[in-house]
């Protein structure tokens, strides 16, 4: 039997209106098929990337991984699951969190080191909850931080960021190949400072973080498996930052919430910025964060919006957006602007 023979039996079993009963003998289907490939009976293909192709799939059907990692856990098919060790990792808080109350504690550490309007502190809040339940939605934005010069606080903001969204992985460049490896290890938020020189005019690189906006997201490649090549899919769904200065190119734009960033006004004041005091003071929030996703994942992802305004119903703009005001629909309320 060869690679080839057990993906196309495993995918069989899941067609595209699949029902309850497709997805249990998918599932168990793929119980089966993984003694047989650990075993050494299948040719050309490891168990990792075989579970791998076999989740894959389940996600073009717009399943919900949580389902299929948690079969993977409980029935012991590999040591971990892609995001077995970001959950277990974070302690949550011991008590249900309110969320108006934790969206106002992250604006308030927002605004303390960082001179940007309200509106921007709230909007990166509430980009930063859905990092944690990204997983919920079919389509999630790009945040872009950018700015028309150096000096106006985005690293910084790019370095508070690092301390309270899901899984945090920060460069300031990297390589393609990296790119889609790291988010095959573990699906992080990939935050990018210095997307300007990272970016360029690069297509290729432009076009690995645009087709990470949708779930099904993913960019081709080939894997040696053996001594032969084979054709993979390589899913690049994940919360990304990006952090430049300038404008980004057209089609990231297309997919992004917009933050721009100015320079510090010469009569702001604002708290003296420490990294290692910052994990310090966002332990908490990181807490809270986990806690409010474990509660609220399902209803999140079974949610219909209630209310978004008319002028961003329009096409992307609706569909960036709509991530946000689902979380705004389940606060109820969020923090007052000021005079911004």
């Amino acid at each position: 039997m060869n690679a080839d023979n057990v993906i196309t039996l495993l995918k069989e079993q899941l067609p595209e209106d699949s029902g309850y009963e497709d997805r249990h003998n998918y599932l168990d289907t793929l119980k089966s098929l993984c003694l047989t490939v650990s075993a050494g009976n299948v040719d050309n293909i490891s168990l990792d990337i075989f579970i791998d192709q076999a989740r894959d799939h389940w996600k073009e059907r717009k399943l919900r991984l949580g389902t299929f990692d948690s079969f993977e856990k409980n029935n012991g098919l590999r040591k971990t699951t892609p995001d077995e060790a970001t959950e277990d990792a974070q302690e949550q808080w011991p008590m249900p969190v309110h969320l108006p109350t934790l969206l106002n504690a992250i604006v308030r550490l927002i605004l303390d080191h960082m001179d940007m309007t309200q509106r921007q502190a709230t909007t990166v809040a509430v980009w930063v909850v859905h990092s944690w339940a990204y997983d919920a939605v079919d389509i999630f934005p790009i945040l872009s931080i950018s700015s028309p010069t150096k000096g106006c606080g985005k690293t910084t903001l790019v370095n508070i960021l690092e301390n309270l969204v899901r899984e945090p992985v920060s460069v300031s460049g990297c390589t393609m190949a990296y790119i889609y490896r790291r988010i095959e290890q573990g699906r992080p938020t990939m935050m990018i400072d210095e997307a300007d020189s990272f970016l360029g005019k690069d297509k290729e690189k432009i076009g690995i973080i645009n087709s990470g906006w949708t779930r099904g997201g993913s960019y081709g490649l080939t894997e040696l498996v053996g001594d032969k090549h084979v054709a993979k899919d390589q899913s690049t769904w994940c919360p990304k930052v990006l952090a430049g200065i300038g404008k980004r190119p057209p089609t990231l734009l297309d997919r992004s919430i917009p933050i721009l960033l100015q320079k510090k006004r010469p009569d702001k004041t604002l708290k003296n910025f420490r990294i290692k005091q910052l994990k310090k003071d966002t332990e908490h929030l990181r807490q809270k964060l986990a806690r409010w996703t474990s509660d609220n994942f399902d209803e999140l992802e079974g949610m219909t919006l209630t209310f978004i305004p008319k002028d961003l119903d329009l096409g992307r703009t609706g569909d960036n957006w709509g991530p946000l005001f689902a979380i705004a629909d389940l606060a109820d309320e969020l923090p007052e602007p000021e005079n911004d």
